[in-house]
């Protein structure tokens, strides 16, 4: 690539198969060669520190930035959310550093290309939740304003939340910035702000869009397509079959760049609409993802079995990783979805970010 990156993700131990997807979905692109990959260490054990520095260039323990109401219980991946605004201290020398959630992988290249360009032409590139293919625009953005108000609120009091209660959410969980923006600046004291009444999940991404929609840096802020940061929270995207690839649901159906398993659950694998129209396809997250129709019913639910002879995608639950693979034997292979907590996964939308 034209400028120097820095990729950067993390995860702690419970968060691992994640963030070896995350890890393997950058290294997989042949365009990553000259990339370099840095990872916060957020309570890893032993053995998955070692696989992750045999793959990452640069593995840093993040410190606590902030000050904040019960810091002293807070848990250890929290640290790493809140520091992403120093991304510059622990991985010193990249002209560009893009932050990639371990619940997000990157199917298509063209994606970090763009927020690299994005990042080197205006300072930072990120999506809004804001598209077509969103639930969130058909009857629920009322309620949904409600929420973002409170979540406003609660970092920077109820006038903020009043006036930015409409504005699309930045999602931070995927982001470009040059090493020379001043959001890192205004991100950092605006979530020093905001961590004076408490952190949790989402608040460094209210500082980020606080700073951003109050702090004059919104003309600095390149916004990208949501096919660059596809959060399935909202809306899961469609498989086009005869591509080989996830798509938006809507003409013209661009391959998905970046796939970003938002809200609580986090499903292994899902039920997708076929952008042919025919029978809904089963696809998982991976970036060598692929479709399962099964030759008996025509299409893939969850938890259903593979008949033999059928191609589906099966997992291997030592690496957690899925392949193309041939039903076989009486019983075949299993393949469906399902959410970490073991429920089903509907993409239902619950809350933003991570």
């Amino acid at each position: 690539m034209a400028h120097q990156v820095f990729v950067v993700t993390g995860g702690d131990a419970r968060f691992f198969d994640f963030l070896r997807g995350a890890i393997e979905s950058v290294r997989v692109h042949p365009e990553a060669r000259g990339v370099r990959l840095g990872v916060f260490d957020l309570g890893l054990t032993p053995e998955q520190r070692a696989w992750v520095a045999g793959r990452a260039d640069a593995l840093a323990v993040p410190d606590w930035h902030l000050e904040f109401p019960g810091r002293e219980r807070a848990p250890g991946w929290l640290r790493g959310l809140l520091a992403r605004p120093f991304l510059r201290d622990y991985f010193p020398g990249a002209e560009v550093y893009l932050w990639l959630d371990a619940d997000a992988c990157v199917l298509d290249w063209g994606a970090v290309e763009l927020f690299v360009r994005g990042a080197a032409a205006r300072g930072l590139a990120i999506v809004p939740e804001l598209d077509r293919g969103s639930r969130l625009q058909y009857g629920a953005l009322p309620d949904h304003w409600d929420t973002v108000a409170g979540w406003y609120a609660a970092c920077f009091g109820p006038d903020v939340g009043r006036e930015l209660r409409s504005y699309p959410l930045l999602n931070a969980g995927v982001f470009a910035a040059h090493r020379d923006a001043p959001h890192w600046a205004g991100w950092a004291a605006a979530l020093d702000r905001a961590a004076r009444n408490g952190a949790n999940l989402l608040t460094d991404q209210m500082a980020l869009n606080y700073a951003v929609y109050r702090g004059g840096l919104f003309e600095r802020t390149e916004l990208l397509p949501a096919w660059c940061n596809w959060g399935c929270v909202s809306g899961l995207p469609a498989w086009d079959a005869g591509a080989g690839r996830l798509v938006e649901p809507y003409l013209p159906h661009t391959p998905i760049g970046v796939l970003h398993r938002t809200g609580p659950d986090k499903a292994e694998v899902a039920e997708v609409p076929c952008v042919s129209g025919g029978p809904r396809a089963c696809a998982s997250g991976s970036p060598r993802a692929r479709s399962h129709r099964s030759s008996r019913t025509g299409h893939c639910s969850p938890g259903t079995t593979c008949p033999p002879g059928s191609r589906s995608w099966c997992p291997t639950r030592a690496s957690r990783t899925w392949f193309w693979g041939t039903g076989t034997g009486a019983g075949g292979r299993t393949c469906g979805a399902r959410s970490r907590t073991g429920g089903p996964w509907t993409g239902a939308p619950r809350t933003s970010g991570s």
